[in-house]
């Protein structure tokens, strides 16, 4: 079958190559399909029992036990195509930003001018790796939502720290009103 396929895709390539002179068919390809299997008709006769001693075979060899392996584990060389692993490495020291990324109204029976603010902390410096806390709760990523009412003042403060050990923490005076519609 991967035959004729391969035959088929020669037959399209050549008619594609062609330089279109008087050809407008595709040649005929004829694939030949393998007749099924037949069974073998059963056999009627008895099988006789053999009366001679069976004639000496080649001698079979006996198992070999295994070989120790060896328990030192050979040291890879580094390939000379292959990419370091990013490493951390300290940038300097650590410093971030805080934006108001966004705002929804979230409006609850109690609180009708509830309003969500998404805060997005931008840090730099450290090692790379940072962890965010917001009113001494880590924050799963750097964006912090905070639920706020529309018409009061947004005060708080953030900390990162760097995975190199530093910490920064900073306030923040936001009002809502000026970020959601």
């Amino acid at each position: 079958m991967k035959l004729a396929f391969l035959a088929l895709c020669l037959a399209l390539v050549v008619a594609a190559c062609s330089d279109g002179r008087a050809q407008t068919e595709l040649p005929t390809i004829i694939i030949p399909t393998a007749a099924p299997p037949t069974a073998a008709p059963p056999t009627t006769a008895p099988i006789a029992a053999p009366t001679e001693a069976p004639a000496a075979t080649a001698e079979v060899p006996t198992a070999v036990p295994p070989t120790e392996t060896p328990t030192e584990t050979p040291t890879l060389e580094p390939s000379p195509t292959a990419r370091p692993r990013a490493t951390a490495t300290p940038a300097g020291p650590l410093d971030f930003q805080m934006y108001v990324a966004g705002c929804r109204n979230a409006p609850t029976a109690a609180k009708p001018d509830n309003v969500v603010i998404t805060i997005s902390v931008e840090a730099t410096g450290g090692n790379g790796v940072y962890r965010y806390y917001h009113r001494d709760v880590e924050e799963p990523d750097k964006f912090i939502d905070v639920e706020w009412g529309k018409n009061t003042r947004l005060n708080g403060s953030v900390t990162v720290t760097s995975g190199d050990g530093q910490s920064l923490t900073k306030e923040y005076d936001i009002r809502p009103i000026d970020h959601c519609p």
